[in-house]
């Protein structure tokens, strides 16, 4: 949700927030969520995915994902397809909840039986352990946040000096010319004999 909205924190204010008209939750188009929603039986959150069941709201990933939200939306997503779409911090223009919806794991299918599974399970480990998968991802958020703010046309404001913005520096120059002036009268008004330089 974008900054200037206080989000809230956990699904019990954003259904209450849903409920008052405040704010409107989109699901995605295709999964679960909203099902999950509905048979959840926390009251709060049955709430919830029956204001989204109602309206029909729902997105898909298909469509610019940035242009969903707007002042009053929440989008119910996983933390990294947010990430990537998104971009990451501190270009990013919306917060994420403190709460989580739910945990899925993903996993290779394989044939029973198949002859390599151990040894694709000491890679797959390696990969994760190392930090490879995030590292990757985060090169490619980094990427594609570039890709996008190098886009934007940027326009450099133009700035006009206004008399009091001159007065300063005009001042400090005054009294400077001010201070050289006076020790060149010095300078050729001192007697000579004051001079405990000349020989």
């Amino acid at each position: 949700m974008p900054e200037k909205v206080p989000v809230p924190k956990t699904f019990k204010e954003l259904s209450k927030q849903v409920l008052s008209g405040k704010y409107k939750c989109l699901a995605p188009i295709g999964t679960i969520d909203k099902d999950l929603l509905l048979r959840s039986g926390i009251d709060y959150m049955v709430k919830l995915g029956e204001a989204i069941e109602k309206n029909d709201w729902k997105y898909s990933y298909t469509k610019n994902f940035a242009d969903l939200f707007d002042d009053s939306v929440a989008v119910i997503t996983a933390r990294k397809s947010l990430q990537f779409f998104l971009g990451s911090p501190p270009y990013v223009k919306v917060k994420m909840s403190d709460e989580y919806f739910g945990v899925w794991n993903m996993g290779i299918a394989l044939k029973k039986g198949f002859c390599c599974s151990e040894r694709l399970n000491d890679v797959l480990h390696g990969i994760i352990s190392g930090g490879l998968y995030e590292e990757l991802l985060e090169m490619q958020v980094f990427a594609e946040t570039l890709h996008k703010r190098l886009e934007l046309q940027h326009e450099e404001p133009e700035f006009q000096l206004t008399l009091q913005d001159l007065k300063l520096p005009f001042s400090v120059l005054f009294v400077g010319y001010s201070f050289a002036f006076g020790a060149f009268l010095l300078e050729i008004l001192s007697p000579k004999h004051l001079d405990i330089f000349r020989s």
